[in-house]
């Protein structure tokens, strides 16, 4: 960002270095690791932004992987070439150096030179590489508390969301449940009426049953008599039919 640019910018000025850049690792996928450039000073950073760099690939790759310093002298011409004023023309000094931070390197310092550097510029840098590389991953930390935040406030949301969805659910569980309840109740009002219809349609019938023959024996005595006084008018008949012929 622009504290690294200048930071850069700054310690490529103070060593005399004509151009300068910072590469930081970038772990996010665990799958793919790489470098990527950070910060950089007099370098075409568009040729070098999306640019990929993995452990043990190039210089760079080289001493991320082995965690040491590089000082390279008579630069191979195709390595970089250094835009001046005066035209382009290949550094004759490169140096590059890791950041390390709790014995892991988070990024590496690179820097193109005409002129080698002197031992007190060698220690500078050591010393400025241990605070970067500090800051570097005191800022990591730091985006990964940020994304653990974030991550526990989204599922803490997300918890809420389930928890509301789930009582909402409950509440019309109860609700079926109480409805479910007050038909239960009518049904059952419902069976007690017919239970007691049922037994008002028995005394019903047993009633009439019993009338019945009542009825019936009524009909049979009132029978008995009739056939009795008829049988005794008969008698009283062939008495009299007796008489008259005497």
């Amino acid at each position: 960002g622009g504290l690294s640019d200048e930071i850069l910018s700054g310690t490529v000025k103070y060593i005399g270095a004509n151009q300068g850049g910072i590469y930081v690792v970038n772990d996010d996928d665990g799958q793919d690791i790489f470098m990527e450039m950070t910060a950089c000073y007099a370098w075409d950073r568009k040729k070098y932004l999306d640019k990929k760099i993995y452990k043990g690939e190039g210089a760079i790759g080289e001493v991320w992987a082995e965690g040491l310093g590089l000082y390279m002298q008579n630069v191979p011409s195709d390595y970089v070439n250094i835009t001046s004023g005066l035209g382009e023309a290949p550094p004759r000094y490169i140096y590059i150096l890791p950041l390390v931070s709790n014995e892991m390197v988070c990024g590496v310092m690179e820097f193109a030179l005409f002129k080698g550097l002197g031992e007190h510029q060698k220690i500078f840098l050591e010393k400025l590489s241990e605070v970067i590389a500090s800051t570097i991953s005191h800022a990591k930390t730091a985006q990964r508390t940020e994304g653990l935040l974030r991550r526990t406030r989204y599922d803490a949301e997300q918890m809420k969301a389930q928890e509301e969805v789930m009582l909402q659910g409950m509440e019309e569980l109860q609700a079926a449940q109480e409805a479910m309840k007050r038909k239960q109740k009518e049904l059952e009002i419902a069976n007690e009426k017919l239970e007691q219809n049922g037994k008002a349609l028995k005394m019903a019938a047993e009633s009439a049953r019993q009338r019945e023959l009542e009825i019936i024996g009524q009909y049979q005595q009132v029978q008995i008599i009739t056939q009795q006084e008829m049988e005794k008018k008969m008698q009283e008949l062939e008495k009299s039919d007796k008489c008259s012929l005497e």
